[in-house]
């Protein structure tokens, strides 16, 4: 903090998965919002992913908010077909949108892996807090990640 005269570190850990030998496994959600806050950040990202990252988490109503992940199959077993959920729960625990997709083995590419997003309908929801899940299902195995975001 320069205004402080003052400099400090944070250390935590971080879980790579093994995403070849999991049966089912993801990626964290990346948000991508238009219009971008700081639009040129996100150049550091465009050969990873087809988003522009963006650590915002509070929106307008009028913004447009993509939710992106990477979802994995494992190389233990036969790609199969799945689901992917997408809910989002208000501060009272009530689920104000749900989308499923079906997923089928051809839309894994030669990693294993496939994109995932969903556009947020902040428009029909009410200023507050909101949690979205994505959870990605194939036969009995589950991965699921979650993100906070508020709506002004």
């Amino acid at each position: 903090d320069a205004r402080l005269g003052r400099t400090g570190s944070v250390y935590g850990y971080v879980d790579v998965p093994d995403y070849a030998k999991s049966p089912v496994s993801m990626s964290g959600i990346l948000v991508d919002a238009d219009p971008p806050r700081v639009p040129e950040a996100a150049a550091a990202f465009a050969d990873l992913v087809p988003v522009r990252p963006t650590a915002q988490r509070v929106f307008a109503p009028a913004d447009r908010v993509i939710a992106f992940t990477r979802i994995y199959q494992g190389l233990s077993r036969a790609a199969m077909p799945g689901y992917v959920v997408a809910e989002i729960r208000d501060d009272r625990d009530t689920s104000v949108f749900h989308s499923e997709s079906r997923v089928l083995p051809a839309q894994f590419g030669a990693s294993r892996g496939m994109d995932f997003s969903v556009e947020l309908p902040l428009a029909r929801l009410r200023p507050g807090e909101y949690v979205l899940t994505i959870e990605a299902r194939h036969g009995n195995e589950r991965a699921q990640r979650q993100m906070r975001f508020t709506i002004q």
